[in-house]
């Protein structure tokens, strides 16, 4: 009989296993006791926990829940990344990868972009939420303005957010609705995807856009380089040392999980969950020093 591997737990016995790629397949692939450690503290993370006690603000001054918008130009893989951070998320379940925000063909390549209708809502966990934009044509001063008025509680009360409406008369001619709780409408973390693979990419003209996150939210936008797998070593360094230019200081290279391609990899696991863990740090200081807005759906 040939040597089988057995798998710890069960009474299955592997009758050929030659090696990593195999037991991948299987998602059987174990993290190490680091992305563990960082796994459980996101599942468990309720807004200030990052921080000390004595710096925490009192529960009535805080939001319930820590806010994600996600920005990036068309088919940047924006999409992808939140179904991905959704997967990692369930790793300790095995739940499978899902087509939360609307992927679909499984790619998600920068010639096969812009599924997203809206600015769609997603709860990574009970207290983290996500929301995904339709990718930015350009990055430009009225798109840069709609983005701005989003991280301040400003929605739009419609399916499709439109980049390139004239803001003011939007604002003005809008009916307001107040919400009861005014604490659960800013956003406190933006992320901007870019993809390394995009050679249209020019990091320069992002910099007004990476401004007024931090004028809005106090903290910088987090960078995703995504698409790192289709591109050359050289290019991924010179993007981050463009994003670092900007003034951008939290920066994540990785490949998204798709549809297509989701067997486990623990080096994209840990660079996700260490993603996140830095959005939750990242969320508590913006928690800690920003005053709420007023929140209005327009």
């Amino acid at each position: 009989m040939a040597d089988g591997l057995k798998i710890p737990g069960t009474d299955y016995v592997i009758m050929y296993a030659p090696g990593y790629q195999f037991l991948r397949q299987l998602n059987i692939i174990d993290l190490d006791k680091e992305a563990r450690q960082t796994l459980n503290s996101v599942k468990r993370y309720k807004p200030s926990t990052t921080l000390e006690i004595g710096e925490r603000p009192l529960a009535e001054d805080l939001p319930k829940e820590l806010y994600i918008a996600v920005f990036g130009g068309v088919g940047s893989g924006k999409s992808c990344l939140i179904n991905s951070l959704k997967y990692v998320l369930g790793y300790d379940l095995k739940r499978p990868y899902e087509d939360i925000t609307g992927e679909r063909t499984g790619v998600c390549s920068t010639t096969d972009g812009g599924k997203t209708r809206g600015f769609l809502k997603v709860f990574l966990t009970d207290q983290i939420a996500v929301f995904d934009n339709r990718g930015m044509p350009d990055f430009d001063e009225a798109t840069v303005a709609v983005v701005a008025t989003q991280l301040r509680g400003l929605r739009e009360n419609s399916d499709n957010v439109n980049w390139n409406r004239n803001v003011v008369e939007k604002i003005f001619d809008a009916k307001e609705m107040a919400l009861k709780d005014t604490k659960d409408c800013q956003i406190h973390i933006a992320l901007l995807v870019v993809s390394a693979s995009d050679r249209t990419l020019r990091v320069k003209e992002m910099e007004d856009f990476a401004k007024r996150i931090k004028i809005a939210t106090s903290e910088f936008p987090i960078a995703v380089i995504t698409h790192i797998d289709e591109a050359k070593e050289h290019r991924v360094e010179e993007i981050v040392s463009d994003l670092e230019d900007i003034g951008i200081q939290f920066i994540f290279p990785m490949r998204n999980y798709t549809i297509r391609d989701h067997d486990v990899d623990p080096e994209t696991h840990k660079v996700m969950l260490n993603l996140l863990q830095c959005c939750t740090r990242q969320g508590d200081k913006v928690m800690k020093n920003r005053p709420e807005a007023e929140c209005r759906i327009l």
